[in-house]
């Protein structure tokens, strides 16, 4: 099984650094980009291979956000607040909480497919093989 670990950012949120820099963003834009994340997400919480989703955030503004929701497989959910949102942080917390499990870090707006099965997983846990996707 696998754990995986996402930064999911709050497009919505009036303290959003990335969405409030340009001020010419839309509530629409904005809206539809949150349509996406949840999408991805729900994909993720779907698949069968998925044990857990670790959703890093800077500020608990997210957490009844993505509560209101009602995604399936919704128990599999873990908010991780942090105040940062880094790769740093989330490496260290898969070395402190997640030692000896298989660990993806994904986009918020990407998700295992299908293809990713049960066998693939045991190949590259068993081979010690470092996988990266990327767009």
């Amino acid at each position: 099984m696998l754990e995986v670990l996402t930064m999911v950012p709050y497009t919505m949120s009036e303290n959003s650094d990335h969405y409030h820099k340009n001020q010419n963003i839309s509530v629409k834009s904005k809206e539809k980009r949150m349509e996406e994340i949840m999408r991805s997400l729900q994909n993720t919480l779907n698949h069968p291979i998925v044990r857990n989703v670790h959703i890093f955030c800077k500020d608990k503004e997210i957490i009844p956000y993505i509560q209101k929701q009602r995604l399936n497989n919704s128990q599999k959910i873990h908010f991780v607040i942090n105040g940062e949102d880094t790769m740093l942080s989330v490496f260290q917390y898969v070395n402190r909480n997640l030692d000896g499990k298989l660990a993806m870090i994904i986009n918020a707006d990407n998700y295992p497919v299908e293809g990713f099965t049960e066998e693939n997983l045991n190949y590259i846990n068993s081979h010690k093989i470092m996988y990266s996707l990327s767009r």
